[in-house]
């Protein structure tokens, strides 16, 4: 295993090496004479400069028996020779190094010393620390850092430069090599005393991430003085208070270009102590400390992907290719802000938190699995179905389809561009993909990905057309089974042709109908504020359907509406269409509580909608199609509270493992209701909004994948409703 360890050097070796140094006076004299020296690229490039204690010390040094009296050897050796740095050669260790002479000679000879213990290499003089740039480098993987403002005699310069250089340093080193070692170490047993919280807190506050491929996050190592073991400090829950920061970021990122007097007033009266705490005052300027440049740093860093959701970043690092997974990192934080242009908002929640909870379910399905056979999906296959469960609902933001050759504009009909979205998405996917899926990405250590050296991105990007496609219920996913929709004239008669793509766009249907929670809705104030927003919107609605019939002097709308009255479309719930020229309140007021019926007058409008969209434009006046689109955007409007009120009584479902069994993988896909929650009406939603979606996907996974499917009330015993069925 390959360790990077950044080990703060201090001056214990001197301290317990003070015999080859003198006693009493003598050994005052010899040390201020290294405190005193001013030359510490001597002491470390040249030798001569106290040569003959380094080679008493080395000496000395190479003659103990590390197993039996590690305790003899400076903080910074016996601590590498715990982490069985000083005989492995592979692991690289820094040195970070105050600006103090007597720091740099104690660190020149543990160098010497490691390097001896590594190569067996008894010629001291042949062993030599070569300058580069800030860096002292040497063979055999160690490296001397003196971290320039990191001294002890001026506290101003200690806190305003050596602290954020030292910072700096560590993480530069950290996403530039960090990917080619198996572990890193922050190494704190040696080094000043001041210097030891800072690095702590650092490590502590480093975030693991991925860079190149690679999850990092520094371990901090310390050895107790004569302790025989290790100490590995855990990661404490540790963290600064990020959206605190975003709160207040515009006046943050200001402040140091004001004067200190106006500064001064914004830390006092308005920033919280949190944050006015990371200003110092400096040149009559107010600017960030060390503490507050490091999270300045991590914050811009972290902004662009980190939502009130999450990164969004689920299953992406079980992709094996590190450059596709760093293109579809970079993608993912462009599609985050795909749904500015939903057409319908009003319904329960379809964007970035809608694609977080599906991230999740496909978590929950596909870790357990990956487990025991990491190839259960390719990197081509799980690419797809990551992209299709980001881009999916796309289509909600548009207007238009294109099937059998045939373009149909479903603009001011939200019902239609809910029933069709799914065509919408495959449409905008196949002409936008330039847009959707960027030439370059920029990944969080300024690794540029670009599109043209991923070779499948065109297979992906039509699997992802596919999967959006077929992803509604109405659409065929076995062959041989046509669905239509009917009633819209609307026929899709080829099934997915590719059994794997059709195994995932069967899978998705079942993720995304288990997002049937609490989280759908928001929470009360939300829904609150839509009922109110949706009202404004129906009177307006209401106003505008009514100005269309007082204009209606030719008779065309009623016409139009009556010609229904003798067809199918007018039949089919034996209903006097000529009623639905009112205010609706009527049936919104007669049936609030009845959301069967409500839907069933709803299909109705939607069924004569339909009709229009697919009649040839010249024969439907425009007067008539305005008229039918406000009364659909008055339907759908007003019908999506029932919505809400499920969503409001199930704060979770979950799909848990259940093991395999004849090569099938087994789930429970479990949904759990409040306390409030009637049982029955659990197993309704359970029936009708996941188990429906899964009888006819299941063709295309029983193969892989088998559910049963369980409801229980709060921390009841679950209750099988339907057993791997």
């Amino acid at each position: 295993m390959k360790k990077l360890i950044f080990t703060l050097a201090g001056i214990s070796l001197l301290d317990k090496n003070k015999g080859l140094l003198g006693t009493g006076a003598n050994f005052e004299d010899n040390l201020r004479h290294i405190q005193n020296c001013q030359n510490i690229d001597a002491i470390i490039e040249k030798n001569n400069i106290l040569g003959n204690l380094k080679k008493e010390v080395l000496n000395a040094l190479k003659n103990k028996s590390l197993l039996n009296n590690f305790t003899q050897f400076s903080a910074e050796i016996s601590s590498l020779h715990k982490l069985e740095a000083l005989s492995n050669e592979d692991d690289k260790i820094i040195f970070l190094v105050t600006q103090t002479p007597d720091c740099a000679l104690s660190t020149t000879i543990n160098g010497k010393f490691i390097i001896y213990k590594r190569a067996n290499n008894e010629d001291w003089d042949s062993i030599t620390f070569k300058k580069s740039g800030d860096t002292f480098v040497c063979v055999n993987n160690v490296e001397i850092k003196i971290i320039d403002g990191l001294q002890t005699k001026y506290g101003k310069i200690f806190a305003s430069q050596g602290i954020e250089n030292l910072f700096s340093f560590v993480s530069n080193v950290m996403e530039k090599e960090a990917p080619f070692y198996d572990e890193i170490i922050l190494n704190i047993t040696g080094g000043f005393k001041g210097v030891v919280p800072y690095l702590t807190l650092f490590g502590m506050l480093y975030q693991e991430r991925e860079i190149k491929g690679r999850k990092i996050k520094p371990l901090i190592k310390y050895l107790y003085e004569e302790s025989r073991d290790i100490i590995t400090l855990p990661n404490l829950p540790i963290d600064f208070d990020l959206p605190t920061w975003r709160d207040y970021r515009g006046l943050i990122m200001a402040i140091e270009s004001l004067r200190k007097e106006q500064a001064d007033i914004i830390l006092e009266k308005v920033l919280p102590p949190q944050i006015s705490g990371l200003f110092d005052p400096q040149d009559s300027k107010q600017k960030l400390n060390p503490f507050g440049v490091a999270l300045k740093d991590r914050y811009r860093k972290e902004k662009i992907s980190l939502t009130p959701f999450g990164r969004g970043h689920l299953l992406l690092d079980k992709i094996k290719d590190t450059q596709l997974r760093s293109y579809l990192k970079g993608c993912v934080d462009h599609w985050q802000h795909l749904w500015i242009g939903d057409k319908i908002p009003e319904m329960a929640e379809h964007q970035r938190g809608h694609t977080q909870r599906v991230l999740e379910f496909a978590a929950e399905l596909l870790y357990p699995i990956f487990e025991e056979n990491e190839n259960f999906l390719n990197d081509a296959e799980l690419s797809s179905l990551i992209g299709a469960i980001w881009l999916h609902d796309l289509g909600h933001s548009g207007e238009r389809f294109k099937i059998n050759n045939q373009e149909y504009i479903v603009k001011g009909f939200p019902s239609l561009i809910r029933d069709f979205h799914n065509l919408i998405t495959a449409t905008i996917l196949e002409e936008e993909n330039q847009k959707l899926f960027p030439e370059k990405v920029e990944i969080e250590d300024k690794q540029i990905i670009q599109k043209d050296n991923l070779s499948n991105i065109g297979a992906l990007i039509k699997n992802i057309v596919t999967i959006s496609r077929y992803h509604r219920k109405w659409t065929p996913l076995t062959p041989g089974v046509f669905y239509s929709k009917n009633m819209h004239c609307i026929e899709l008669k080829e099934a997915v042709k590719d059994d794997r793509i059709r195994f995932l766009a069967a899978l998705y249907r079942v993720l995304d109908a288990c997002d049937t929670q609490l989280e759908r809705a928001v929470d009360e104030a939300y829904i609150n504020m839509r009922k109110m927003i949706v009202d404004w919107e129906v009177k307006i609605l209401i106003g505008k359907k009514k100005k269309l019939e007082s204009n209606d002097h030719d008779g065309e709308i009623n016409n139009f509406i009556t010609s229904f009255n003798r067809t199918s479309f007018g039949k089919c719930l034996n209903i006097d269409l000529n009623l639905l020229g009112g205010d609706l309140d009527w049936i919104f007021g007669e049936y609030r509580n009845a959301e069967k019926q409500i839907d069933e007058y709803a299909d109705c409008i939607n069924q004569i909608v339909g009709q229009i969209i697919t009649s040839n434009k010249t024969t439907v006046p425009k007067r008539v199609e305005d008229w039918f689109s406000y009364l659909d955007q008055i339907f759908f409007k007003k019908r999506q509270p029932c919505h809400y009120e499920k969503h409001m009584g199930i704060p979770a479902v979950m799909i848990l493992s259940e093991g395999k069994e004849d090569q099938v993988y087994k789930f429970d896909v479990r949904m759990i209701g409040a306390e409030s929650t009637d049982a029955q009406k659990l197993k309704d939603v359970l029936e009708k909004d996941i188990v429906e979606e899964y009888i006819e996907a299941k063709e295309a996974l029983n193969s892989y994948l088998k559910f049963k499917f369980t409801y229980q009330l709060s921390d009841q015993r679950p209750e099988t409703y339907q057993d791997y069925k």
